[in-house]
């Protein structure tokens, strides 16, 4: 129904409350001036007038009115509805007119003009208030995200919650080259980070498992002591990084005084001197201090017991590594009582023998000039390990390796020979003193990739190029022939081949084609094989530049389960041949129904494949092998 109508129709109790509240002038309010305007523009002016209006009860009495209506109307609750609901109670006539000086002429005009003012000024709130809750809604979208996180965060298990706290602070790299001022600002930085992140979400740092991570780069004992009171009994995790600061504010033994106050509480230690290359005043000074602080550790903590102690981490590089390492300055845990000590983590050297129940030793020894491997004193500390159940030993560039009488390690059941950058000799050295004769699996890891490069910088580097290729083949055979390897049901080989290139890398020539095979006739008992090539240096190699040879008729392939391939997105067609024949001959051997699995292990270092391409490879490799009970997953 019309608001105005030239009929003499009764208006509705809405139309005559929008008619009603229509004003031709004068409706707003004006504003106080403001000595400021004078700076604004137009335009800025105008903005601020309407923002601080405030609002006309008219304007406010419309909007209800209208809102009022539409909930009390038969029309559906849309948009449309209300378009067509609004057309029809608000209309204007266009009657023809006599022109004449009627008073009723004049009402019509201004009635229809009162409704007109009516719903403009509804409109004009309409929009502002729009304007203003649609900011609001924003603001409290805002405040139930940061809500959901601090709850989500909360909900996190202790340790999940506290690595995830850690890992907000960038992490400093080892090697880098900068000065030990920028570096205290990155670290001043990333708390720095870690206090906002805590800020931000309101989260309450009084869980015991958040306190329990000690460094020496806390600043103060003080320090020390509120983290360890608010560990409450959380087992501790000491990290000792030793960076040798000679700044007055770092005192190294009152961080280790404080930490031992609950040292029967520690379960985590890991001691580590960073790189130095001694070239400054600052870097011999940062080494002094470090010397100073290996020894004043070694004091402080002697005739301790470490009763929860169970991971036990010593790395030492370089200039440490030169030095001699059976000073039992470098060996502490030899004046220790370790009762619940499980596995050991020792870089830069050989350990002591010393009486212990660990399950678990890793050894990395890195050459330096002047030293020489004893493989007497690796023996000995075997000797030592009566529980012993996995084994890793890490060699990297040794050049010579003395051989040893063959010690017989009973019990160990991991083993991983890991060789980078030795020659055939040292290798075969070396697996040849240790027999692990309990082994079920085992990893050879061979990087040849830059052994006989020609350094003539570095004289320990100048080595003639051979002038034929290595059998890698025949040195995975060799290592498995020492000793009696038969029992093995897994085996991971990670191969890095020779690089040819010397110092001409312009050489079209420059990488050989290498191809090996596994070891297959050694190992009858093999049930998991992984193959790689090894992630080394400055880049990943990847199946470019080496293949697998193909599989000779009267080669009996054990009866696998599973094969594990890591390799890149697009290395696929250089090793799927390869497999598509292992398959063909286990079915022939009519051992098809005991495999069950091909794995592949993404390698992406530099450039990281989206999650839909590897999915896509998957079902290709499914197609293409055809065996639909061999399951295809990636990992």
């Amino acid at each position: 129904m019309p608001i105005v109508s030239a009929s003499n129709s009764k208006p509705s109790d809405i139309h005559d409350t929008l008619k009603s509240l229509g004003c031709a002038s004068n409706w707003q309010t004006i504003p106080p001036m403001n000595t400021r305007h004078h700076l604004l523009s137009t335009q800025q002016i105008q903005d601020m007038e309407e923002w601080t209006t405030p609002f006309s009860d008219r304007a406010i009495m419309a909007l209800r009115a209208i809102l009022d209506g539409v909930g009390g109307t038969k029309k559906p609750r849309s948009w449309e509805g209300l378009e067509d609901w609004l057309e029809e109670i608000i209309t204007v006539p266009f009657e023809p007119i006599i022109f004449s000086h009627s008073s009723r002429d004049h009402n019509v005009i201004w009635g229809a003009k009162r409704s007109y003012d009516a719903l403009k000024v509804a409109a004009d709130l309409a929009q502002n208030l729009s304007s203003i809750i649609s900011g609001q809604a924003m603001r409290v979208k805002r405040q139930v995200e940061v809500l959901s996180l601090q709850h989500g965060l909360c909900s996190l298990p202790d340790d999940i919650l506290s690595d995830l706290l850690v890992l907000s602070i960038e992490c400093e790299i080892s090697y880098d080259s900068t000065s030990i001022t920028e570096r205290g600002k990155k670290r001043l930085w990333g708390a720095l980070r870690l206090s906002h992140v805590c800020s931000r979400i309101r989260l309450l740092l009084d869980r015991p498992r958040l306190w329990n991570f000690l460094s020496d780069e806390i600043p103060n004992a003080n320090l020390v002591r509120h983290c360890i009171k608010n560990a409450q009994n959380a087992p501790l995790r000491l990290y000792v990084h030793n960076r040798g600061s000679p700044l007055p504010r770092y005192k190294f033994e009152e961080f280790i005084a404080a930490c031992l106050e609950n040292g029967g509480n520690w379960k985590v230690l890991d001691f580590e001197t960073p790189y130095l290359q001694v070239t400054s005043e600052e870097e011999i000074a940062r080494q002094n201090a470090m010397s100073d602080n290996i020894s004043s550790f070694q004091s402080l903590t002697a005739g301790h017991e470490f009763r929860s102690l169970e991971y036990l981490d010593m790395c030492y590089r370089e200039p440490f590594t030169q030095l001699d390492h059976r000073d039992e300055k470098f060996h502490p845990y030899l004046h220790w009582s370790l009762p619940s000590l499980r596995r050991i983590s020792y870089a830069g050297g050989f350990p002591i023998p010393f009486h212990n129940n660990i399950k678990n030793l890793c050894i990395t020894y890195v050459y330096s000039s002047g030293l020489s491997l004893d493989l007497h004193q690796l023996v000995e500390f075997f000797a030592s390990c009566s529980s012993l159940e996995g084994v890793e030993l890490c060699l990297h560039c040794w050049r010579s390796v003395a051989p040893c009488k063959t010690a017989k390690i009973p019990g160990v059941e991991t083993i991983a020979f890991i060789f980078r950058e030795c020659p055939v000799d040292a290798i075969l050295n070396v697996c040849d003193a240790l027999y692990f004769p309990d082994a079920k699996q085992m990893t050879l890891r061979f990087n040849f990739k830059f052994l006989y490069w020609s350094w003539d910088d570095d004289e320990d580097f100048v080595d003639p190029l051979p002038s034929t290729h290595l059998d890698y083949a025949g040195v995975i055979s060799d290592v498995l022939s020492q000793h009696c390897y038969a029992g093995l049901t897994s085996l991971h080989i990670d191969l890095s081949p020779r690089n040819f290139r010397g110092n001409d890398e312009d050489d079209p020539q420059a990488v050989p084609d290498v191809s090996y095979l596994p070891p297959f006739m050694k190992l009858p008992d093999l049930k998991d094989l992984s193959l790689s090539s090894s992630r080394s240096g400055w880049e990943d190699i990847g199946w470019e530049d080496i293949g697998l040879l193909e599989i000779p008729e009267k080669v009996r392939i054990p009866a696998l389960r599973s094969l594990t391939i890591f390799m890149k997105w697009e290395d696929w067609h250089r090793v799927s041949g390869w497999v598509k024949t292992l398959i063909a001959r286990l079915e022939k051997q009519g051992d098809l129904d005991k495999f069950n699995s091909l794995r592949i292990g993404k390698v992406e270092k530099y450039f990281k494949r989206e999650e839909s391409e590897w999915d896509t490879l998957k079902q290709e490799i499914h197609k293409f092998i055809s065996k639909p009970t061999i399951r295809v997953e990636t990992i």
